[in-house]
C-alpha cells in the first residue's frame, strides 16, 4: 500500500518554479508519487494560493494550465 502524504503549498511551488534549494527534494516527492509509491494530497486552499503566486509570476493563462 502506498504511503499517503499531505503536501504543503510550498512543496508544490518549489517543484513548479524550480525554487532552489528545495526544488530537488520536491521533485523526488513528485517522482515517488508518479511511480505509485506515494499518494499525495493537497488542500483546496493550496490551489488558490498556487494560482495567486503563479499568476504574479507567469500570468493568468499559464497559471490555469499549471493548476490543471
Amino acid at each position: 500500500m502506498a504511503l499517503r502524504i499531505f503536501l504543503d503549498t510550498n512543496v508544490v511551488l518549489d517543484f513548479l518554479f524550480d525554487r532552489k534549494p528545495s526544488s530537488e527534494a520536491a521533485s523526488k516527492v513528485i517522482e515517488l508519487s508518479e511511480s505509485g509509491n506515494l499518494i499525495l494530497f493537497l488542500s483546496a486552499m493550496s490551489i488558490n494560493n498556487i494560482y495567486y503566486i503563479a499568476r504574479r509570476t507567469v500570468g493568468h493563462e499559464k497559471s490555469i494550465e499549471i493548476i490543471k
